[in-house]
C-alpha cells in the first residue's frame, strides 16, 4: 500500500495525505481525522515520510558535496572553497524559509554509500547533489528506492522519475569567456580548470573550444592546465602547468574556469613577473568575490548561486509535496558579464 492507495480509501489528493502526514496546518480537522483513519486502519507507515509521523525528520533535506579528488593537507572542504560555503549558506536559509532543516554531508569516493544509508534509515527525506560527478550506479540504486533528488551540474540530462536536474548554460559560459578573449584579438589562450571527470569542466571546455574554432583557431593541448577545480591552489596548481609548457612563448590570455581559482592564477602570474592586463589578459567564469576583490579585478561572467539553490530546493520540496512535476530538467541561463579591465586589446590596425 502507498500514498495514493490511501488518498484513494480516503476520498482525497495524495498531496494533501502528504500534508497530513507532515502536519501542514491549512487542513481542515475533518480532512485530517478521515486520512489519519485511513492510515490507521491500515496500518499504513508510508516509506518517504515514515520518520515524520513520530518526529522532524521528514523536513530534513541532504546536502551532499561529492569532492573525490581532495588532495589538500589540511581537508578543509568548504571553508576553502567560495562556491561550495556559499551555496551551503543560500540551501540552509532557502530551506529553513519552507520548514526544512539541512543536514550537510561531504562524500569522498570512500563513502558514497553513505548517501543510500541516510535514505534508508529515513534520516532524510530529499537529498541536493553538487560538486564531482555523482556515480550512475548509485543513482540508478537511488531511483528505485523512489528516493527524491535534485542534482546540479551532473550530467546533461534526466530521464528518471523522481531525479531533478538542474543546470546553468555552462557551454555557453566557456563560449562567451573565449569570444570576449578572441574580439580582442587574443588567440594563444590557456584555459586553467578542473579534472575532466566533472561535468561541469567538459561543458565549459566545449564551449570555449567552439569559440576558437569558430575563428579558425585549434586549442594546443599544452595550453590546458588542470588543478583542484574549487579551490584557489589549485588555480596556482594548474597555471603553473600551462606556464611551464609554454615557456618562453606563454599565451596571451587566461580563461579561468571557476574564479574561485582567481587568487592561485594570480599567485603563479606573478612569481614569473606576468602583468594583467599588459602582459596576459584574463577572464574567469563563476562570480566568486575572488573576481572584484583581486588585484587587478578580473572581468568576470557572474553566475547566481543562490538561483540555483532556490530552484533545487524549490523543485524538490514540490516533489516531496505532491509526489510528482511536470518537468525534471531545468537549464538556468541567467549571466551577469561583468568587464573589470583585465583584458587588453591587441588587434593592430594598419
Amino acid at each position: 500500500m502507498n500514498s495514493s492507495d490511501i488518498a484513494r480509501l480516503a476520498g482525497v489528493s495524495r498531496s494533501t495525505v502528504s500534508r497530513v502526514i507532515n502536519n501542514y496546518g491549512d487542513i481542515s480537522e475533518q480532512t485530517r481525522q478521515k486520512v489519519m483513519a485511513v492510515i490507521k486502519e491500515n496500518n499504513y507507515v508510508p516509506n518517504a515520510f515514515g520518520q515524520g509521523l513520530a518526529g522532524k525528520s521528514t523536513h530534513i533535506i541532504g546536502l551532499f558535496i561529492i569532492d573525490r579528488d581532495n588532495t589538500s593537507e589540511d581537508n578543509l572542504i568548504i571553508s576553502r572553497s567560495e562556491v561550495f560555503a556559499t551555496f551551503v549558506s543560500y540551501t540552509t536559509d532557502i530551506a529553513h524559509n519552507l520548514g526544512y532543516n539541512i543536514l550537510l554531508s561531504i562524500i569522498d569516493s570512500r563513502h558514497l554509500g553513505d548517501i543510500q544509508r541516510l535514505f534508508m534509515n529515513k534520516s532524510i527525506c530529499a537529498g541536493l547533489v553538487i560538486g564531482d560527478t555523482f556515480d550512475q550506479e548509485i543513482l540508478d540504486s537511488l531511483a528505485q528506492m523512489d528516493c527524491k533528488i535534485a542534482l546540479h551540474n551532473q550530467r546533461e540530462h534526466s530521464d528518471i522519475p523522481n531525479i531533478i536536474n538542474v543546470n546553468v548554460d555552462n557551454q555557453h559560459f566557456g563560449y562567451l569567456a573565449a569570444e570576449q578573449l578572441l574580439k580582442h584579438g587574443h588567440y594563444k589562450i590557456g584555459f586553467v580548470t578542473g579534472n575532466f571527470h566533472k561535468f561541469t569542466v567538459q561543458q565549459r571546455y566545449l564551449g570555449f573550444t567552439k569559440a576558437l574554432s569558430e575563428k579558425g583557431v585549434t586549442h594546443d593541448q599544452k595550453l590546458i592546465g588542470v588543478g583542484d577545480f574549487h579551490r584557489a591552489d589549485g588555480g596556482y596548481a594548474a597555471t603553473k602547468q600551462i606556464l611551464e609548457r609554454s615557456a618562453p612563448d606563454y599565451p596571451t590570455a587566461l580563461v579561468i574556469s571557476n574564479s574561485v581559482m582567481i587568487p592561485g592564477v594570480l599567485q603563479a602570474l606573478k612569481e614569473i613577473k606576468l602583468r594583467i592586463p599588459e602582459d596576459i589578459s584574463v577572464v574567469s567564469i563563476g562570480g566568486s568575490a575572488s573576481s572584484s576583490s583581486s588585484n587587478p579585478p578580473i572581468t568576470d561572467l557572474y553566475i547566481d548561486n543562490q538561483r540555483i539553490a532556490s530552484v533545487m530546493i524549490s523543485k524538490v520540496t514540490q516533489l516531496l509535496d505532491i509526489g510528482e512535476l511536470n518537468q525534471y530538467n531545468f537549464l538556468l541561463k541567467e549571466y551577469d558579464f561583468v568587464q573589470r579591465g583585465s583584458v587588453r586589446n591587441i588587434i593592430t590596425t594598419a
